[in-house]
């Protein structure tokens, strides 16, 4: 199945930016992970890009909502997905940059399958890193380091990303409700938020996602592996 997405022209040089990202993406072979884009059409007044849609589908927060949490299983199996559809946005030269529950479809068949979507702030890798004051995803999952002047980096980034929704997925939400805490609780933790909620989400959690999360949700960005 198909969607016809209509992009406005407002802004030409992000927008090109978009299907020029997909394009790169695309090409063979492609990943079973990772939102194919099958044509796109320049109207002068328009752009759009006819995506491909997965049915029966949903985005992972609606999934994670209904489920209250994940199991491990689940867990596993989702986060083995995402990590092969980040590691090929990489390998394609592509920087995501804005991995979060909304731009994660799942479609709901027996087995679980992802795809990630909507590469609209998507960035080339530059090694160098970006000004962290030209970063445009979600903010619940913006990492420490995208706060401020200073910079931030593609892999890191993308580790911190992986971070959030893993624990998101094992607990059913957010683990930080709020800037600071990025910042407070892991001083607390000797650098990483695990057990540092007040709802201590990981109470029983299985120890080696727990472990998982300890190493990917790290202030320091040297430090993420």
């Amino acid at each position: 199945m198909t969607s016809l997405r209509p992009l406005q022209p407002d802004h030409p040089e992000p927008l090109y930016r978009e299907v020029a990202m997909m394009v790169k993406l695309c090409r063979s072979p492609v990943c079973p992970n990772v939102i194919q884009m099958y044509e796109w059409f320049d109207g002068g007044d328009t752009l759009s890009m006819v995506m491909e849609y997965p049915q029966p589908c949903m985005s992972l927060k609606e999934f994670i909502d209904i489920e209250n949490g994940l199991t491990a299983n689940i867990t596993r199996l989702i986060m083995g997905q995402l990590v092969n559809a980040v590691q090929h946005c990489i390998s394609r030269g592509v920087f995501h940059n804005d991995i979060n529950l909304r731009n994660i479809l799942v479609n709901i068949d027996l087995i679980p399958k992802i795809k990630l979507m909507d590469f609209s702030s998507a960035r080339l890798v530059d090694e160098d890193g970006y000004d962290s004051r030209t970063y445009d995803g979600d903010f619940h999952f913006q990492p420490p380091e995208a706060f401020g002047d200073g910079k931030y980096y593609p892999v890191p980034t993308n580790v911190w990303f992986l971070g959030i929704i893993l624990a998101t997925m094992l607990t059913g939400h957010l683990p930080f409700r709020l800037v600071k805490d990025i910042f407070i609780r892991p001083i607390r933790r000797l650098g990483s938020i695990v057990g540092s909620s007040p709802h201590n989400v990981f109470k029983g959690c299985n120890p080696e996602l727990e472990h998982c999360v300890e190493t990917l949700i790290v202030v320091q960005f040297k430090g993420r592996r």
